[in-house]
């Protein structure tokens, strides 16, 4: 099964999905330079739901410093697509998460503790995520998995 979809198709299966009574727990972010603070992130969104759906900021609009991101988009969500607890994958062509909220409708949204603060947000996108998520009628939640914020890395 392809777990990578288009966002068109991910609205249609998501929809069928809150249909048939499945909570869709949506995670976005870059996952570039994949850590272990990512993997525990995602197992605790699909521990909370039923289906767990990613979505990735595209190459153009990733703002992470020189030389990021690594991973070229289609390389970070072939990553995500191998891991079990993911369920969808998408690459999303836009700055933020709002188009990929606004298709998916998850009824969980999750960030990790670092946007919990919206004060402390380098995106400066998540209270307009947040009113997305509320918007389309789900829920805004923040896991505890230790942050990794500065990684350093040798290529």
């Amino acid at each position: 099964k392809n777990k990578i979809k288009q966002l068109d198709d991910l609205a249609l299966i998501s929809s069928r999905l809150r249909q048939d009574g499945l909570k869709v727990v949506q995670a976005h972010g870059t996952f570039d330079l994949m850590h272990l603070g990512h993997v525990k992130h995602l197992n605790i969104a699909k521990e909370i739901g039923d289906i767990l759906i990613v979505t990735i900021t595209a190459d153009a609009f990733v703002n992470k410093g020189p030389g990021r991101p690594v991973f070229s988009e289609f390389q970070r969500a072939e990553m995500l697509a191998s891991l079990g607890v993911v369920d969808y994958v998408a690459i999303i062509d836009a700055a933020d998460a709002i188009p990929a909220i606004n298709a998916v409708l998850p009824s969980i949204y999750m960030k990790g503790q670092d946007y919990q603060n919206p004060e402390g947000d380098i995106t400066g996108r998540i209270v307009a995520e947040r009113d997305a998520v509320v918007a389309g009628g789900g829920e805004m939640h923040f896991t505890e998995e230790e942050l990794f914020l500065q990684v350093n890395y040798l290529i």
